[in-house]
């Protein structure tokens, strides 16, 4: 009954019975020890172990080559090398697994040198080496993670002085370590020997089937996917692994469209059963669906139909992939109906909220995910600071950053530290930042890009470039995000020159190539100051198709100057570009409209209404002792709108005494005659 147990893996059960036996006054025999010891080798119960050992010397059975084979196997197992050769040193007849076992636990205790002498010394004991014996080697260096050695192994069993013949169970003793720790060179090798000697090894198809699987997903695995899809395209029986490894091989090589296809396969190889599925394959998958397709909604239905709806790590997956889309209600449904929401459920939907640009509801989540009592993490520390930082919100994160140091996510935390350092400087606290930065003990390339940037938007060049030097100084150097951050400072504090000197230096002292971001920022800066026709020139010459943002670049200095003809040409690209973009077409309209040219100006607006381009409502908001208060234009939905507008009422006429004239076409006492043009302005 005891073999039957540990037969099906019930080695507790067998454990229990063996204790019953011996309470019993039941003696066991040398056959019922290796059962016992396998299964305390199995379960880790070290002391148990050496108790039925005590029992055997009581019984008689300390020299009983049988139940000492299996004693000194279980010493092996469990860790206690140097028990098992004191053992073996004591045993008088030593037969094949007793040196099998030895040998074993010489290589898996990293002594390989004296595991290929034992096997000397057995062959000399008059025990011929077999092929189990080699086998014994490569089992131990398996254990231990030497993968290297047991492929030398391999090749010594072929090349010794009695060359051994491999058997199927040498090649099932590498099967576990093929898919992902062998190098590829070894991979090839042993693709090409089992090739070659497949009739001397003896496979039979299952055999060969579970080996090429194995090499196939080890192919995968190594980016070598064209192999990998040759042999995986042959195998009949294909496991779940295998799939899974194609799938994410493709996807690894950058092939996402056809591991969509090899997940399709999948399917319609289950037959309908779809509850032979892995979970695994959705949760690859899901992350490069395009928002633009269809083939996350496929997922979801499957996942829907196996019933892993459900399943906590398929509903992270699904909440950022209907945030990619901008489907974020879809997002709140899942992550609503997911019933063991962990940490990365939590973080997936803050991640939802700001990309969607709904800071204001990533901030409540996390005021919620902390009242439900799940313990934030970094990643989730990152978002909310974010979304602080986008909304000005200085107050909520501060106390976000009180939070972070009492749960001891602030020292040793580059990227919570980063994220820090971004919402003050967003915000407008660049001392806050600083102090952030000065506190850091391990800075990453990222921390300095973000300290200045943010001394960039606070309108500190001088101090952006200067830090700029002492990163240098500090044995950092700078990538492109820092001269992304650089360039942008000297835009934002007008210094043109040392803007086109640092442009001119990326590339020549620091072999950086500009890319679009890179002249967006030069465009801006020229335009800034007025140098309009030098900012189209230089467009004109750019290397890389100018994007939105180089020509809205240069439409928003067209308006800051007054250049219409520049302006029409930038908003001619922009239409092409982004023709139900309704911004351009606004700051087109206002620049006729200040240019005094209404015509055009209403010819614009009678544009829009044709192609069907609408505004976007503008709003404003403002933080007041931690709440956020939205407005829209001409908004009355604010609780104390009636107050609000009776107060700029009184500002108004205040202006008006101190000789002030306000534009009539945007009265404040009148909210009806608002429009939203300003939010383009």
């Amino acid at each position: 009954m005891i073999r039957t147990y540990v037969d099906s893996a019930r080695y507790a059960d067998a454990i229990e019975l063996f204790s019953k036996m011996l309470v019993m006054g039941f003696l066991p025999n040398q056959f019922t020890y290796p059962f016992a010891l396998k299964s305390c080798s199995i379960l880790g119960l070290d002391e148990f172990g050496r108790q039925i050992h005590g029992v055997m010397v009581v019984n008689g059975f300390g020299y009983d080559v049988f139940a000492v084979s299996a004693l000194l196997d279980f010493y092996v197992k469990i860790g206690c090398f140097w028990d098992a050769c004191k053992l073996f040193d004591r045993i008088p007849q030593r037969n094949e697994v007793t040196w099998n076992s030895m040998v074993s636990g010489y290589a898996q205790n990293g002594y390989w040198d004296h595991a290929l002498e034992a096997l000397e010394l057995m062959g000399k004991s008059g025990i011929q080496v077999e092929v189990s014996s080699w086998n014994s080697i490569m089992a131990g260096c398996v254990r231990s993670g030497d993968v290297e050695l047991a492929f030398e192994t391999l090749r010594r069993m072929l090349v010794s002085e009695f060359p051994v013949k491999p058997n199927s169970a040498t090649f099932n003793t590498l099967l576990p370590v093929i898919p992902t720790e062998v190098s590829l060179v070894n991979l090839k090798e042993l693709h090409g020997f089992a090739v070659r000697q497949k009739e001397m090894i003896g496979f039979d198809a299952v055999d060969d089937e579970r080996l090429c699987s194995s090499i196939a997903s080890g192919y995968a695995y190594r980016g070598c996917i064209a192999y990998a899809y040759r042999l995986f395209d042959g195998i009949r029986l294909k496991i779940s692994q295998l799939w899974i490894s194609m799938i994410s091989g493709f996807i690894n090589s950058k092939q996402s469209r056809v591991a969509f296809q090899v997940f399709r396969d999948m399917v319609i190889q289950c037959g309908g059963d779809l509850k032979n599925l892995s979970k695994v394959p959705l949760t690859l998958l899901l992350p490069e669906c395009s928002p633009s397709s269809l083939t996350g909604l496929e997922i979801h239905g499957h996942a829907y139909r196996v019933g892993f709806e459900s399943n906590t790590s398929v509903n992270n997956a699904l909440i950022a992939m209907y945030a990619r889309r901008g489907d974020i209600e879809s997002s709140e449904r899942v992550f609503s109906r997911t019933p063991d929401k962990d940490v990365v459920s939590w973080n997936s939907m803050l991640y939802s909220f700001t990309i969607n640009n709904d800071f204001d509801q990533a901030i409540k989540l996390f005021h919620q995910m902390h009242s439900e009592d799940t313990k934030p993490d970094k990643f989730t520390f990152s978002s909310v600071l974010n979304g602080c930082g986008e909304l000005g919100a200085h107050r909520q994160g501060t106390v976000a950053h009180g939070y972070i140091i009492r749960s001891g996510f602030f020292e040793g935390y580059c990227v919570v530290q980063n994220a820090l350092m971004d919402m003050y400087g967003k915000c407008g606290c660049i001392e806050e930042a600083r102090k952030v930065f000065d506190e850091m003990e391990d800075r990453d390339d990222v921390s300095w890009n973000t300290i200045i940037k943010s001394y960039g938007l606070n309108a500190h060049p001088h101090e952006a470039i200067s830090l700029f030097y002492e990163m240098q100084e500090q044995g950092r150097r700078p990538n492109r995000i820092t001269f992304i951050a650089l360039l942008s400072a000297c835009s934002h504090g007008g210094l043109i020159d040392e803007g086109l000197h640092f442009f001119q230096t990326m590339s020549s002292k620091y072999q950086i190539v500009p890319d679009i971001e890179h002249y967006t920022c030069i465009v801006d800066n020229l335009g800034r100051v007025g140098r309009l026709e030098e900012a189209y020139n230089l467009i004109k010459s750019m290397p890389v198709k100018p994007d939105d943002c180089v020509w809205g670049a240069l439409l928003g200095s067209c308006r800051i100057h007054g250049n219409v003809i520049l302006a029409e040409v930038a908003a001619k690209h922009l239409m092409e570009l982004k023709p139900q973009h309704p911004g351009y077409h606004v700051l087109l309209s206002n620049i006729y409209k200040d240019a005094s040219r209404r015509n055009e100006a209403a010819d614009v607006r009678v544009a829009m209404k044709d192609r069907g381009v609408k505004k976007f409502p503008g709003y404003s908001w403002i933080e007041v002792c931690g709440e956020l208060h939205y407005f829209l234009t001409a908004d009355k939905s604010h609780k104390k709108s009636s107050y609000i507008y009776f107060t700029l009422d009184g500002l108004t006429e205040q202006l008006m005494v101190e000789g002030y004239l306000p534009n009539l076409e945007f009265k404040t006492s009148s909210a009806e005659n608002l429009t939203t043009d300003s939010y383009y302005e």
